[in-house]
């Protein structure tokens, strides 16, 4: 891994640790909204992927601070594996992601929204046919976007369907892979100011 990836993951981590104690630490907790939820992935290989790997699952959780109805902030963990669509090896993934969220609430218990950023991959392949045919796993950065539709069901739950694509370069190989989830799951919320109970 070279030293701007670790230079990258580094701020990265940062970011995330600042994130997580800025929601959970003491007033910011009541300021506005924080929210958890619960995914199902259906995840489709794209660009480097496609040609190998045929869709697979994947599962998320993550946690959301809404500063305002407009603006916030969530970061997700996220795991999938690719199974081999002919003598490819298995691919695993996991993913830490930090986001930007650009929201829209409309007819009192919908809420749209928009969301980007970037993300820490973890990935371990049984045969890399990009390296060196053999074993191998690493740690590199990408990026993450994509929209979503929350709909208040009951009390302080929300179901949530979303659609993200991912974009990343592993360690060496002057590819970008590319992978779509579309998400079905549930949100939690801890302290609710979007939807008014």
């Amino acid at each position: 891994m070279n030293e701007r990836r670790r230079w990258g993951m580094t701020i990265l981590a940062g970011l995330m640790l600042g994130t997580i104690l800025g929601i959970c630490g003491g007033d910011g907790l009541h300021a506005q909204d924080l929210s958890m939820d619960i995914r199902l992935n259906r995840v489709e290989a794209g660009d480097e992927l496609d040609r190998r790997y045929d869709d697979t699952w994947g599962g998320s959780i993550g946690l959301t601070y809404m500063f305002s109805d407009y603006v916030g902030v969530e970061t997700a963990v996220n795991y999938l594996k690719w199974m081999p669509s002919g003598d490819d090896a298995d691919l695993g993934i996991i993913d830490w992601t930090i986001d930007g969220v650009i929201a829209f609430p409309f007819l009192d218990r919908f809420r749209v929204y928009g969301f980007a950023g970037m993300g820490l991959y973890v990935w371990k392949i049984d045969r890399c046919w990009w390296i060196s045919d053999g074993p191998e796993d690493g740690a590199d950065l990408g990026i993450n976007w994509g929209l979503g539709l929350d709909a208040h069901i009951w009390r302080d739950i929300d179901l949530s369907v979303s659609y993200r694509r991912h974009r990343v370069e592993f360690e060496d190989t002057d590819n970008r892979f590319c992978w779509s989830e579309i998400s079905l799951g549930a949100r939690f919320h801890f302290d609710p100011i979007i939807f008014r109970h």
